[in-house]
C-alpha cells in the first residue's frame, strides 16, 4: 500500500489529507512467478563480450546500425591519422634533403671562391706550366660593335 496526499478543493475543508490506495494498475506480464530465487549469471562482462554474446542481446540488436556507424567512424579516423603520418615523414625527409642540399650549395660556393682567388690562379698556372704572364694593365674596354 502506498499513500497518497490529496489537495483539497474547497477552502473550508481540512488542508491535506493522506489516503491510503492499493495500487490497482499492475499489468499482467504472462510470467508465472517462480518459487526458486533467480540465478544471477556469474559471467563478467569481459567474457560475455570475448563469446559474442553482447551482440545477441536484445538491446544490442536494436542498436546495430549505430555500432557498425561507430566501427566505420573509428575506420576512418584511423586512416586519417595513417595519412597524416606519412604526411608528417614526407614532410621531414624534405627538410633533410633541403638541409643536404643547403650545405652541398654551400661546399660548393666556397670552393669556387676559394679556387678563385689570385693565389690560387698563380699557384694552379705554374703547377700546370702555362706560358701565360700576368698583366698590371687592366684591359682596355671595347666599345659594343653598332650597326
Amino acid at each position: 500500500m502506498s499513500k497518497r496526499t490529496v489537495i483539497p478543493e474547497a477552502p473550508f475543508e481540512e488542508p491535506y489529507q493522506t489516503v491510503d490506495v492499493k495500487p490497482t494498475d499492475v499489468k499482467p506480464t504472462g510470467e508465472v512467478p517462480s518459487d526458486e530465487p533467480q540465478k544471477r549469471r556469474n559471467r563478467s562482462g569481459v567474457v560475455e563480450v570475448l563469446s559474442g554474446n553482447v551482440l545477441a542481446n536484445k538491446r544490442m540488436r536494436r542498436q546495430y546500425t549505430f555500432f557498425l556507424y561507430c566501427c566505420l567512424l573509428i575506420i576512418l579516423y584511423m586512416g586519417y591519422l595513417f595519412a597524416c603520418q606519412r604526411a608528417q615523414r614526407n614532410e621531414v625527409q624534405a627538410k633533410i634533403a633541403l638541409q643536404n642540399a643547403r650545405s652541398a650549395s654551400l661546399v660548393n660556393a666556397t670552393r669556387r671562391i676559394e679556387a678563385s682567388s689570385h693565389g690560387k690562379i698563380v699557384d694552379e698556372v705554374t703547377r700546370r706550366h702555362l706560358r701565360i704572364k700576368e698583366w698590371n694593365i687592366p684591359p682596355k674596354e671595347i666599345a659594343p660593335y653598332d650597326r
